[in-house]
């Protein structure tokens, strides 16, 4: 369905206000932007209150979204205490603001992203007045912080994340998540009762992801181009793919893997590149706006997906992924549960997770092998006959429309 016709369909909604949360940069995410923009396209009015970004005003219109920075910025540390005390102190000035009496009436619907899940109580006072509230579950809390923990107070964290899960759902009137596998294992291991549980499937945007727009030109250089886009953290384990580049710098001296993003790990990966003697061949470049990412992604010979292996990663499809695919990039990947639900064995080239000389081996092979390049992008285009945004975005307008609808 095309936006002009989703927004005649959805004509009867214009003009009513929806609230997004979400503790985020609001132009890097792309989650966030797609769910705020197609609610646009729904006819809605959106208000994003998001984290503050540095030299941004505190209001700003981004595709027909009003985004409002708050006055805090997102911690970029490894301590997870500091984490935990700016989700806090994030959520009591959401509290504040959804409480005055300006907003406590003003919005129909108020739809909140995790991590983590319970700013859904910022909304407290609008739900007491009938204003429905949505949970986003983009990443399950109790699997992901308990990795940080050793021992016994592992156990300990995600009983109490656990918890806070169950509060947050119990309190909420729908909760969304990014896929089938997660919606699944949400259901049957946390207890989440299936009636008010969604997947809203994540996948790339082609307003914005649209290979037609990007179209290879000839090469002028023999660089073979990887890229990797996102958080650079620990359970992304990018030493696995600097160490593994060491490992074949000598025999390929025309690779080049371009890293945009940050996180807590940046020193960490930056030390490593010079301990591997790897300089010329590894550059990290930072965030980038969400919309240079599409060019930066053509330009690429194959896309790089890399996490450690552990309970909380199983279940991450991770979104580059689906862009690298979405403009028919070829993919070297870990496995896991999630992208194997969605990929089969050919559909991309998979290496061990954890294991640098499987990464070069693999790579090797994919430079070696331009037939194997050009099967893993055929692969791609029919991945993106099966799952477009366009048919997740209408079953998103249609049940927010639903719970508008059971509000008046």
């Amino acid at each position: 369905m095309n936006c002009s016709l989703l927004g005649a369909v959805m004509n009867d909604y214009n003009n009513k206000k929806i609230a997004v949360i979400a503790y985020t940069n609001y132009l890097i995410d792309p989650r966030v932007r797609r769910i705020s923009e197609a609610l646009v396209e729904g006819g809605y009015e959106i208000d994003v209150y998001v984290l503050g970004e540095e030299g941004k005003s505190s209001v700003m219109e981004i595709g027909g979204v009003r985004v409002k920075h708050q006055a805090i910025s997102q911690y970029r540390g490894d301590s997870t205490f500091a984490y935990i005390l700016s989700y806090f102190k994030f959520f009591f000035i959401i509290f504040n603001k959804l409480s005055g009496k300006q907003y406590r009436r003003n919005y129909e619907l108020i739809y909140v992203h995790n991590m983590p899940n319970f700013i859904v109580f910022s909304a407290l006072i609008p739900s007491f007045l009938g204003t429905k509230i949505i949970l986003d579950i983009h990443d399950s809390m109790p699997e992901l912080f308990a990795t940080k923990f050793p021992g016994r107070l592992s156990q300990l964290v995600h009983y109490f994340l656990l918890l806070e899960e169950k509060l947050s759902v119990a309190f909420v009137d729908q909760v969304f998540t990014v896929h089938t596998p997660q919606k699944e294992f949400l259901i049957k291991t946390h207890r989440i009762p299936e009636r008010k549980i969604t997947e809203i499937t994540n996948l790339a945007d082609r307003k914005l992801f649209d290979p037609l727009n990007f179209r290879k030109s000839d090469k002028k250089d023999n660089i073979f181009r990887l890229i990797y886009h996102g958080t650079i953290a620990r359970r992304f384990a990018l030493e696995v793919v600097i160490e593994g580049i060491g490992k074949i710098k000598t025999k390929f001296p025309n690779i080049r893997l371009d890293i945009y993003g940050e996180g807590d790990q940046v020193s960490n990966i930056e030390n490593m590149v010079e301990k591997q003697q790897i300089s010329e061949f590894v550059k990290i470049h930072g965030i980038v706006p969400l919309d240079e990412i599409p060019q930066l992604i053509s330009e690429a010979d194959l896309g790089i997906v890399s996490y450690r292996a552990d309970a909380a990663t199983d279940l991450m499809l991770p979104l580059k992924l689906l862009e690298y695919t979405s403009l028919e990039l070829p993919a070297l990947s870990i496995k896991n549960k999630a992208i194997s639900y969605y990929f089969g064995e050919n559909d991309l080239e998979y290496y061990e997770a954890g294991n640098p000389s499987s990464f070069a081996d693999k790579l090797e092979m994919l430079i070696l092998n331009p037939h194997r390049l050009r099967e893993l992008s055929k692969c791609a285009g029919e991945f993106n006959k099966l799952y477009q945004w366009d048919k997740e975005r209408s079953k998103l307008i249609r049940i927010i429309g639903k719970l508008i609808d059971e509000k008046n």
